[in-house]
């Protein structure tokens, strides 16, 4: 996750903190300053409301490209309603978009016709080496 300037403060145990630096360079646990967002941030703990949480997606079988865009659209709008501070809403959606394009691509439309004419093309030869084959043997 490179991008973005680290905290500059240690952990107890005496490592780098991997946080992500604010603009004094602490991150919100080790800025003094931010003691009133911390303590809001312990209070909350995991009941805040998500789209996650209160949409209670349902995961079903996407079966048509329009199921997968109508998914990705309803990922854009959960990343675009969430709170800028919600990082594991932000990699879930990444996740859901990098599998929609995987799926949507998986869906493309095969060129058929190529395929069989591959196909032809194959049978003939395997054909035309078995009678050479039969052909030495006699």
């Amino acid at each position: 996750m490179a991008g973005f300037k680290r905290c500059t403060a240690t952990t107890k145990a005496g490592n780098p903190c991997q946080g992500r630096a604010l603009k004094n360079g602490l991150c919100l646990w080790h800025d003094p300053e931010m003691e009133a967002e911390r303590q809001a941030a312990r209070a909350r703990g995991g009941s805040m409301k998500t789209p996650w949480t209160e949409k209670k997606t349902r995961w079903r079988k996407y079966k048509t490209r329009a199921d997968v865009k109508e998914m990705l659209g309803d990922v854009a709008n959960m990343v675009y309603e969430a709170p800028a501070k919600n990082a594991s809403l932000m990699i879930k959606a990444r996740v859901l978009n990098a599998l929609g394009a995987t799926i949507l691509k998986a869906m493309e439309p095969v060129a058929v016709d190529s395929l069989r004419a591959q196909v032809k093309a194959l049978k003939a030869e395997r054909q035309s080496a078995r009678r050479k084959a039969a052909a030495a043997k006699k």
